[in-house]
């Protein structure tokens, strides 16, 4: 897949244009006196021209897609929860998930919405699993993660 665009949007309502994943990750992550990001909007396009766009929004993910073929079913299939991978890396704990679990079940909220509401992970911690649900790999360190 080739990266066609990708906007990076701050909560003091600026907008950084990048070309690659990778700066994508270093002005997300690696910038000094960064401002919070809000979202990140992803464009796409694969070797057969169907465009693929994503918006993640750190407490939500949306994606929208031309065709979908079975190997990319496959793969999401396969791919770990959310709250597994926040759970996996100590973000949070299996008893906060299952709490978060059942508000979601009862108010149809996004887990990473409520996850922040109830101040158990940051939107850096949920970009961060999100990254690794998808197939990109980041080190904890590099982000400064804390709990």
């Amino acid at each position: 897949m080739k990266l066609l665009e990708c906007k990076i949007h701050f909560l003091d309502s600026t907008i950084k244009e990048c070309n690659s994943f990778e700066q994508m990750l270093n002005i997300i992550f690696k910038e000094k006196k960064k401002p919070t990001p809000t979202s990140i909007e992803i464009s796409g396009v694969d070797e057969t021209g169907s465009i693929y766009k994503t918006r993640l929004n750190f407490v939500e993910f949306s994606s929208q897609r031309n065709v979908f073929n079975t190997k990319f079913i496959s793969k999401f299939a396969q791919q770990k929860l959310l709250g597994e991978i926040l759970v996996e890396e100590n973000i949070i704990t299996k008893e906060q998930l299952e709490e978060v679990i059942e508000i979601q079940n009862k108010y149809k909220e996004k887990l990473g919405e409520i996850l922040i509401k109830f101040g158990y992970c940051k939107p850096e911690q949920i970009l961060y699993a999100l990254a690794k649900q998808l197939g990109i790999n980041l080190k904890k360190e590099e982000i400064k993660i804390e709990k």
